[in-house]
C-alpha cells in the first residue's frame, strides 16, 4: 500500500516538474518508456551527483489482532552511494548502521532485535526512487 502511495506522489511530482508552459512548442514523448527514462535522472536517489540528504519517517507495527505493537522513528542519512547511515528507535530497541566509503559496516544495537518489517522500511521508502534499468 505504501509503495502505491509513494509511487503516486512521485508520479504527481514528476509530471508537474516536467510540465512546460502552454506557449512552449516542444514534442511530448509518446512512448511511456522514453518518458520514464527522461524523468529518472531527476529522481535517482543514489546518484553520485546528488547532494547529501536526510529522510525521517515514523512507523507503527500492528499485531495479528490489529493492535499497535511497536512504533518509532526511522532515519536515513545519505552522503554518497557508498556512505550512508540509518537509525531505528523504538521502545525496547535501538539500532544504528553506518556504511563507510571502504565498504565497511559498523553497527550499534541494543534491546530486542528488529523485526522483519522494521528491516524492510528502507526498501519500501527509498528503493522505489533508486535508479533501475527499465
Amino acid at each position: 500500500m505504501l509503495r502505491y502511495i509513494l509511487f503516486a506522489l512521485v508520479l504527481d511530482a514528476g509530471t508537474r516538474g516536467l510540465a512546460q508552459p502552454a506557449t512552449a512548442q516542444s514534442a511530448t514523448p509518446t512512448d511511456a518508456r522514453n518518458l520514464l527514462t527522461d524523468a529518472a535522472a531527476y529522481y535517482d536517489l543514489s546518484s553520485e551527483n546528488l547532494k547529501p540528504w536526510h529522510l525521517r519517517a515514523t512507523y507503527r507495527l500492528y499485531d495479528l489482532a490489529g493492535n499497535p505493537s511497536a512504533e518509532g522513528p526511522w532515519e536515513y542519512w545519505w552522503l554518497s552511494p557508498k556512505v550512508h547511515h540509518r537509525t531505528w528507535t523504538r521502545a525496547g530497541a535501538e539500532r544504528t548502521d553506518w556504511y563507510t566509503a571502504e565498504g565497511a559496516l559498523y553497527r550499534k544495537e541494543s534491546g530486542t532485535p528488529l523485526t522483519h518489517f522494521e528491516r524492510t522500511i528502507e526498501g519500501e521508502l527509498i528503493s522505489p526512487c533508486r535508479r533501475r534499468a527499465l
